[in-house]
């Protein structure tokens, strides 16, 4: 869509899609993942929170995917099956992904290929809290966290039975999905059961040609099938003094990587119609218990303790098989001898216990927060490019929210005693570090209508494991691999300031952003000429981790209004969102997001809720050595949901979506396949969720 037509759309949209609108959530929303303000109204952090409906009336997407609308916020995907979420130019290790306000440990910081191990299909809403001032949350890192909040174990006692039946259809990979929830309570215990299904073949894009096949029109992205299955069970029991809980659940996936760059012979490995080549595919599987609980103590220092413990077994095997794969991949038998290469083995078995305290004082809410973590992960088989590494985390963490005159503080300070190591050579290789860490934000209003709030955030991030000790070649992601064990540890300083104003039936919010880190990490790939002695890569292209110091600075700016239309409330905003990521040699940080205009227009009343998304992405021209500029794409997404109540108390509610209406070629500069891996084309579906 070129310019003209999106300009046209600014203006066409408040008249012409009145009834087309997502819901507005009214009701007071707690921020969960919070150590110092709990209600999102009184969060002065740049912070978004995605409510249920918004969730589970959409299609059925990666995180990354569901996150991607939400200015600052975007995803760096992998085909269908990997997104992983972008905050402010950060992914990887610098952003936490949570649930229920523990880490996810998997292995999604070892590789762009790889899937972040969260089930969104029981979600009771997730939290997103854009840079460094996430300290102030569970977990925080410098870049960001992504909290999903599910409901396995609730924290109250549920007042009514939930029993829902799901199922859903998308054309595109012609998915199908389905789902079953199940919550009751029974004297002071809460009962949980959530199971969900999804399978979807191969996506489909609009016809182009490919750079590396020129003489071929491509309009199916082969090997791009994804299925998953989720199990999770819970329980938890309330009583006066708190509560203590339990869940047990089951993560499993396989999908297809369809691209991974070159083979050991310089061709492209590209499943493009008409080539018989290389299959590969990963499937996970994921284990996790939790328990936790909470406990008024009533102490002179201590007047409530909260606590936790989470074990997680987590395995990702890589394979490869030869040839085209069968698009019906759920018949699909993958046997060994079928393989060009064996398969590799990815597990990660880590256990981790915290502690919350709240301190007893009724000026100024306090936490003292600890944590303890302990991390194996491991790499066999073919590929083993990273050795057994074992990584131990101890966390201390003070927090403290406080009020004087028109002015409010938050404070949050934390130390990390950090331990990896990992057999090198015959030789044991160990990296030790304290980290130290603080955020401050202060609020004030300066008006009735106009507040302002400035973070100041001075954070500290330890080398990950495959930063360190990474030295081999990962096929999937179609580079060889080399870190480096004398790695320093990033320390971001970063200024936030944000204004807000909400007169009558307007609002409007702008941040300015200005994060310098020193010895930022990252993967540079490398020339023929410029890499070195270093031992043959296989004809893969050759990246190091390396260091250099870099400013990530930018704004996200919003203005919109609301107003009652008929029966229900309409909302219409108009966002931007840019951002500038350079080293010190004023060269540009590889896979920066591009400027982007989001309009969105949502109507929600007592049954019917819905939404129209345009997301404007512009050209990015600002490229790093050997990346390639991108040009920019407009999608255009809707849902609809209409609430239908039966005379037996029974309900059902029907969904209808649509993705990249338009049926854009749109190409994501974060991504690492963006070059010969366009994003999905048109999709359009249905949900149906049945209440009983």
């Amino acid at each position: 869509m070129g310019f003209n037509k999106f300009v046209f759309l600014i203006f066409y949209l408040p008249l012409s899609v009145s009834s087309l609108f997502a819901q507005i959530n009214m009701e007071e929303v707690v921020v969960t993942s919070s150590f110092v303000d709990q209600i999102v109204s009184e969060v002065e952090n740049p912070v978004h929170v995605v409510g249920e409906d918004e969730i589970q009336n959409d299609a059925t997407q990666n995180l990354g995917e569901v996150i991607n609308n939400f200015l600052g916020v975007s995803m760096a995907d992998f085909g269908a099956g990997v997104g992983q979420p972008v905050i402010r130019g950060m992914t990887g290790s610098r952003i936490n992904v949570l649930n229920n306000g523990v880490m996810v440990r998997d292995i999604s910081g070892l590789g762009g290929d790889h899937v972040n191990d969260i089930d969104l299909s029981d979600a009771q809403q997730i939290e997103i809290v854009r840079g460094p001032s996430s300290l102030l949350y569970a977990n925080g890192s410098i870049g960001g966290i992504i909290n999903v909040v599910d409901y396995s174990i609730p924290r109250e006692l549920l007042d009514e039975r939930t029993l829902k039946l799901s199922a859903e259809v998308q054309s595109v990979g012609d998915a199908m999905g389905t789902s079953f929830a199940y919550r009751n309570s029974y004297n002071n215990m809460n009962f949980t059961y959530a199971l969900n299904h999804i399978d979807q073949g191969d996506y489909s894009v609009p016809d182009h040609i490919d750079e590396d096949h020129e003489d071929e029109i491509i309009n199916l992205i082969h090997n791009s099938d994804v299925e998953r299955t989720s199990h999770k069970l819970g329980f938890s029991n309330i009583y006066d003094t708190g509560y203590f809980g339990f869940s047990i659940s089951n993560l499993s996936s396989l999908y297809g990587i369809p691209y991974h760059g070159e083979d050991s012979h310089g061709d492209v490995e590209l499943h493009d119609e008409g080539h018989e080549e290389e299959r590969i595919f990963s499937t996970t599987n994921s284990d996790v218990f939790n328990f936790e609980g909470e406990l008024q103590l009533n102490s002179p220092i201590f007047d409530q303790m909260n606590y936790f413990f989470r074990s997680t077994a987590y395995t990702l095997t890589e394979q490869h098989e030869e040839g085209m794969h069968d698009d019906e991949h759920g018949d699909e038998e993958h046997h060994d001898e079928d393989h060009e290469e064996g398969p590799t083995l990815f597990s990660n078995d880590a256990n981790e216990l915290g502690f919350i305290f709240n301190i007893n004082n009724s000026l100024y809410p306090q936490k003292l927060v600890f944590n303890l973590s302990d991390e194996v992960m491991l790499i066999s088989g073919d590929e083993p490019f990273l050795p057994e590494t074992k990584s131990e985390e101890l966390t201390m963490g003070y927090y403290i929210s406080a009020d004087a005159s028109a002015l409010h503080f938050d404070l949050g300070a934390r130390l990390d005693r950090i331990n990896r190591e990992a057999l090198l050579a015959s030789e044991v290789r160990s990296f030790e570090n304290k980290n130290a860490s603080v955020s401050f934000n202060m609020s004030t209003a300066i008006s009735d209508a106009i507040g302002v709030s400035l973070g100041i955030s001075s954070l500290e991030r330890a080398p990950s494991v495959i930063e360190l000790y990474m030295d081999g070649p990962h096929m999937a992601a179609g580079r060889y691999e080399v870190g480096d064990p004398d790695l320093s540890p990033e320390v971001s300083r970063n200024i936030d300031l944000t204004f807000s104003m909400d007169h009558d039936d307007f609002y409007s919010t702008v941040s300015f952003f200005n994060n310098k880190v020193d010895d930022y990490i990252i993967l540079m790939d490398q020339s023929e000429d410029n890499h070195g002695d270093h031992h043959d890569h296989d004809g893969l292209i050759l990246g190091y981790y390396q260091q250099d110091n870099a400013i990530l600075k930018g704004y996200e700016a919003e203005i919109g209004f609301t107003t009652y239309l008929g029966d229900g409330l309409l909302d219409f905003t108009l966002g931007r969102d840019a951002i500038d990521g350079k080293f010190s040699d004023n060269n540009y940080l590889p896979r920066m997001t591009p400027s982007r205009n989001i309009i969105n227009a949502s109507y929600s009343s007592d049954s019917f809720e819905g939404s129209l998304t345009v997301t404007n992405v512009e050209d990015q021209k600002d490229v790093s050595f050997m990346e390639q500029a991108t040009d920019g794409y407009t999608l255009v997404d809707f849902h609809l949901t209409k609430d239908i109540m039966l005379s037996n108390g029974r309900s059902f509610s029907v969904s209808f979506f649509g993705k990249n209406l338009l049926d854009e070629l749109a190409r994501n500069h974060s991504s690492f396949i963006k070059d010969h891996v366009p994003l999905p084309g048109r999709n359009l579906g249905f949900r149906v969720h049945c209440y009983f």
